[in-house]
């Protein structure tokens, strides 16, 4: 008996204990709305984290956003070499697929359509060669090739006793003039087919084919695109983190979650912790219950 009035307040002391801790862990997110009572709401209704979910989001947001989560963090996490070695490999990859064509590269990059956008690269193209074509001097260009051309063809012929260099010379600047002329004003349509059936044969050569041409391999392409990210981390991540206010995205993020799911991810956090706290209510209730007796 004497046993019994010893262990039965250390019991219930400890049940109180566990008991009280479990309730107010409880009353954390319980009951998720408010209770009325006679037309009026019962205090510690809703439960404290339900009732204070927008001042919650805001601290949290700004916790994270002002001092776990700066620009400068983001920053220097998209300076590291695994982020960049991954966008580096997985461009070269990419580009190296033999079903990568020209047009399909171009489809992914093109609002317009790859027909529409290989079209205009084609005008383009013209543009620049006829611009080019312009500034050619074909005077000093027949001059060079054609008259020793002729030449030769006539030496030891019968027609070396009239066409010489000097007659040929003299011919040369009407017709490199005619020819600058006739380009600055049909060049543009001259060349046109000609770019336009050369792009149309690349069109379905596989981009990998097209830079084995040019002697670019896998490597050289992740040196490029690795190059590349870094200049543009550099200059511009700071300035477009600017933009991107973390704060504000986390809460908003935190806001819109239910209740459910705001308890299910702090018990995913901290339920052995929330277990800590209610058993050690049960013990310090225990301690309570050791002391009446001794009292």
């Amino acid at each position: 008996m004497d046993i019994l009035r010893i262990l039965l307040p250390i019991a219930v002391g400890a049940l109180i204990g566990y008991c009280t801790n479990y309730i107010a862990i409880k009353m954390l997110f319980h009951p998720r709305k408010p209770v009325k009572f006679m037309g009026k709401v019962l205090p510690f209704t809703p439960g404290v984290i339900p009732k204070n979910q927008s001042r919650i989001a805001h601290a949290v947001g700004s916790a994270v956003g002002e001092n776990l989560l700066t620009a400068d963090d983001i920053v220097e996490a998209l300076k590291s070499e695994e982020i960049k070695e991954a966008i580096a490999k997985g461009v070269a990859s990419q580009m190296m697929k033999p079903e990568m064509t020209l047009v399909s590269c171009v489809e992914q990059f093109s609002q317009s359509g790859a027909e529409a956008t290989m079209q205009k690269l084609g005008e383009v193209l013209t543009e620049k060669v006829a611009e080019g074509a312009k500034g050619i001097d074909y005077a000093n260009l027949i001059s060079q090739t054609a008259v020793p051309a002729i030449l030769e063809k006539v030496q030891n012929s019968m027609l070396a006793m009239f066409v010489n260099e000097n007659l040929l010379n003299s011919f040369v600047e009407p017709i490199g003039n005619s020819v600058k002329s006739y380009v600055e004003e049909h060049g543009t349509e001259m060349f046109r087919p000609v770019v336009q059936n050369e792009i149309e044969k690349l069109q379905e050569c596989p981009v990998n084919e097209l830079l084995a041409a040019l002697d670019v391999d896998e490597a050289v392409i992740k040196k490029t695109v690795s190059d590349f990210y870094d200049r543009l981390v550099e200059e511009k991540a700071a300035e477009a983190l600017k933009h991107f206010h973390i704060a504000d995205l986390v809460e908003k993020k935190v806001n819109g979650m239910n209740v459910e799911e705001l308890e299910a991810l702090t018990m995913s956090v901290m339920k052995q912790e929330l277990q800590a706290v209610i058993n050690l209510g049960a013990l310090i209730g225990a301690i309570i219950g050791i002391i009446n007796v001794f009292i």
